[in-house]
């Protein structure tokens, strides 16, 4: 039975996305919460809290006015006091629909669906680096699971960092990727080659003829669509 192609046309329907790259630097005074300094649009991947609906890995969801924090992956929710809380079980979210759209989580991160077939999807992908300007001290507020870990950062004493301020430099790509539910793939023609084996030809020519440009999320989603539909 051929598999069905779903394309998710509210991706598309705006200028069309290239990668890029967000870059700014924030102060941050000892016992600062990082998400509160650093803008909404870098910390939280949608543009505003939204009601929606996480899914687990057990096969219960749950309803609620939701966010996806770029720190750490995690999922954020606005409890019924007002206040911003960190759901429990993120490890066990299997991803999050907030109107129609599907953020599915792979890899430990959340990516944002452009076009399904069968367990393939073409994605929008946003990563956030941070990285200390000074090279002497690290700055404590940094989610234990945050991609800073990865970069210059490091963990400091509170009772060490009473005073002072620290100067971090954060990074946003945002680029196009592909999944296939286990593993994240970049967006090129390897790849394309590597997902749809029986259509390398037929991949070679459309490309040529079309001028794919495969971090340009609706070109690279027009391939994807041409090859499901194989």
């Amino acid at each position: 039975m051929k598999k069905t192609v779903i394309l998710l046309t509210a991706l598309l329907t705006a200028t069309a996305l290239n990668a890029q790259t967000t870059e700014g630097t924030v102060t941050v005074r000892a016992r600062q919460d990082l998400v509160k300094i650093l803008p909404e649009n870098i910390v939280y991947l949608l543009p505003e809290f939204s009601e929606g609906t996480v899914d687990f890995t057990d096969g219960t969801s749950n309803p609620g006015t939701v966010n996806i924090c770029n720190l750490d992956n995690s999922v954020r929710f606005i409890h019924s006091s007002g206040d911003t809380l960190l759901l429990a079980n993120n490890n066990k979210v299997s991803r999050v629909i907030v109107n129609g759209t599907v953020y599915t989580k792979t890899e430990g991160i959340f990516l944002k669906q452009a076009a399904v077939y069968g367990s393939l999807s073409i994605c929008e992908r946003r990563q956030l680096s941070i990285d200390e300007t000074q090279p002497d001290a690290g700055y404590s507020g940094i989610p234990a699971t945050s991609m800073a870990k990865s970069s210059k950062m490091s963990q400091v004493d509170y009772d060490r960092m009473e005073t002072g301020q620290r100067d971090l430099k954060y990074r946003l790509k945002t680029d196009v990727v592909l999944t296939d539910g286990k593993e994240i793939y970049q967006s090129r023609m390897s790849t394309f080659n590597k997902l749809f084996p029986e259509a390398k030809k037929q991949i070679k020519t459309f490309v040529k003829e079309n001028k794919t440009d495969f971090q340009n999320l609706e070109s690279a989603t027009a391939l994807f669509m041409y090859c499901a539909g194989l």
